[in-house]
């Protein structure tokens, strides 16, 4: 399966989403020792946290995707 350069495009993003979700649940884990994945969720899955217009661009990406960095 090769994907068309707009499907690479969407990918490339969904991968800089997930990647930025992961860094920010990993920073919150760490520097502020939260370990309750309902606080992790509320701060960087939820869609209400970006309403924000400088990380709205997260909301590009399906909840789906973000979830899964959050489930492993």
């Amino acid at each position: 399966m090769y994907p068309t350069l707009e499907e690479k495009e969407t990918l490339r993003k969904w991968m800089g989403t997930v990647r930025w979700t992961y860094n920010k649940a990993l920073s919150i884990m760490q520097d502020d020792g939260i370990n309750d994945m309902k606080i992790t969720r509320r701060y960087y899955l939820n869609d209400e946290c970006f309403m924000n217009n400088e990380i709205s661009w997260v909301k590009q990406t399906l909840r789906e995707i973000r979830s899964q960095v959050l489930d492993n």
